[in-house]
């Protein structure tokens, strides 16, 4: 993690890019994780990652504060640190979450695409109705080219989120290339 702080030093920005919304907690946020929330929406990365550093060590068995981490390494494409830090808020966890998720997308994210599908079939059987899950099995899918599951993947997220254009916008474009080769099928006939 340390590496990965200080990679961020240089990422601070006054206007960040919309960051995707974190796993909810089951619980209410604490102030300190709320506070470095608004560090990192405020583009301070570091300042937001070394308070959430902060509040993990000050509640040692607090999940929150690890998956914010490892949210602020993986938008920044630091996915070996950010699978760290999932690490550390999964070991804090009891049962399985959309923390399992991301990972699997982080793991995707290092190169290691059959431990990311791997994981993200696990994530996806254990919470059948996470549309995350489904997201990141998805594309685990696509780059194996299991493009069968990855579609059922998305049409089950579709389902679960029929308002998400982005959960729309994924399918269509998984459904594109097959539509297109029953085309050309049909004309070569």
């Amino acid at each position: 993690l340390a590496t990965g702080v200080a990679v961020l030093a240089g990422c601070d920005r006054p206007d960040p890019a919309p960051t995707p919304p974190t796993p909810p907690s089951p619980a209410p946020i604490p102030d300190a994780v709320a506070a470095a929330d608004r560090l990192r929406d405020a583009g301070k990365v570091v300042e937001a990652v070394e308070a959430y550093a902060a509040h993990a060590g000050a509640n040692p068995r607090d999940p929150l504060p690890w998956v914010r981490i490892g949210v602020v390494l993986r938008d920044n494409g630091q996915f070996d640190d950010a699978v760290e830090a999932l690490a550390k808020a999964k070991e804090r966890e009891a049962a399985p979450t959309d923390t399992d998720a991301l990972l699997a997308e982080c793991v995707l994210g290092a190169g290691r695409a059959d431990d990311a599908l791997r994981m993200a079939r696990a994530a996806a059987k254990d919470l059948p109705r996470s549309p995350e899950a489904l997201r990141v099995l998805a594309a685990s899918c696509r780059v194996h080219g299991l493009f069968d599951e990855q579609i059922a993947a998305l049409e089950k997220r579709v389902a679960l989120s029929p308002d998400d254009a982005d959960a729309l916008v994924d399918l269509g474009g998984a459904l594109y290339p097959v539509k297109a080769w029953e085309r050309l099928g049909a004309v070569g006939e």
